[in-house]
């Protein structure tokens, strides 16, 4: 998946970030990649003469900066990822979160995978349990909240039928 994100991204900047889960900074690099290509596009036409020049240049420049700036920020993110001591703390997190979970404690529970998730937000396992725990906590909208995500994140579909299990029974329970 982070290989697929990083292609993605050398074509459309910020797409990428989305991919892996830093959505809302990945579509501000989209948006702003696309203002800056609209400019160089349109300066021509709506400026015309020498200072449409100056315009084109400003503008690619910006788009340029765009480009790499996201790349970069991905390339970041999916190292700091697979960092053995990330991906250790993040297991820890999960089997604190569950611990809790199975014992009931569901604060502590909700309060190990939000931490998990602030640190990655794609992690489809994670999302599933907070879902669990807010349907016990009796938050129902943040239960399909986080199952929904689960759906998004859940890449190898492992979590599909528990998911749609879960929604339905949120739905039948209103």
């Amino acid at each position: 998946m982070n290989a697929l994100a990083v292609i993605v991204n050398l074509i459309f900047p910020g797409i990428g970030l989305v991919l892996v889960g830093k959505r809302l900074a990945g579509f501000a690099f989209a948006a702003v990649f696309c203002l800056a290509v609209d400019g160089v596009v349109l300066s021509p036409i709506l400026i015309g003469g020498k200072a449409a020049g100056d315009f084109v240049l400003a503008f690619a420049v910006l788009a340029g900066g765009m480009w790499l700036w996201s790349l970069v920020r991905l390339v970041l993110h999916v190292v700091f990822l697979r960092s053995p001591s990330l991906l250790e703390h993040k297991d820890d997190l999960f089997r604190t979160g569950m611990e809790h979970y199975l014992k009931d404690q569901l604060a502590e529970a909700k309060g190990a995978f939000t931490q998990l998730l602030a640190l990655d937000g794609g992690d489809a396992d994670a999302h599933l349990y907070l879902g669990l725990v807010y349907k016990n906590l009796n938050q129902r909208a943040r239960a399909r909240a986080s199952f929904r995500r689960c759906m998004r994140y859940d890449y190898n579909r492992q979590w599909r039928w528990e998911v749609r299990t879960e929604l339905q029974r949120l739905k039948g329970e209103r």
